[in-house]
């Protein structure tokens, strides 16, 4: 088999995917970004918002976007540093807190049904140790 087949291969099941897994937090009425913003606060807690802009790899201007509309929802909440006012950080706020932990449960259970329905635990260890290999060498 070419290269080029896998990859073309890799790229549609990467679309499939996402496309459900988009779906999916629909009904929680977030979106891919606004849940690794809400998982990666609910994992590290307390985070400068350029430490996040990094982190998802958004320019200043979405990521003022995604606070703004966070803020609104009061899932996160926003202080000043103390010590430098140039720098704001960001936090889950209690409803921020409940809303991730008991949605986040839901959406990873629909996560491994998904899988699961198309891979065994074998086909599923071979599918992660080839895409670690992948990236890695790549």
């Amino acid at each position: 088999m070419k290269a080029h087949t896998l990859v073309l291969k890799h790229i549609k099941s990467g679309k499939v995917l996402t496309r459900r897994l988009d779906e999916d937090l629909k009904q929680y009425s977030i979106n891919r970004s606004e849940y690794s913003f809400l998982g990666y606060l609910h994992s590290y807690g307390h985070q400068p918002i350029q430490v996040m802009t990094a982190f998802l790899d958004l320019t200043s201007g979405t990521m003022t976007y995604l606070v703004n509309k966070l803020l609104k929802k009061e899932y996160i909440v926003k202080c000043q540093s103390d010590t430098d006012k140039r720098i704001f950080y960001v936090d889950l706020s209690a409803k921020g807190k409940d809303f991730f932990e008991e949605m986040s449960d839901k959406h990873l259970s629909y996560i491994d049904k998904l899988i699961n329905n198309v891979l065994n635990e074998d086909e599923k260890k071979i599918l992660a140790d080839l895409l670690t290999k992948l990236g890695k060498g790549i």
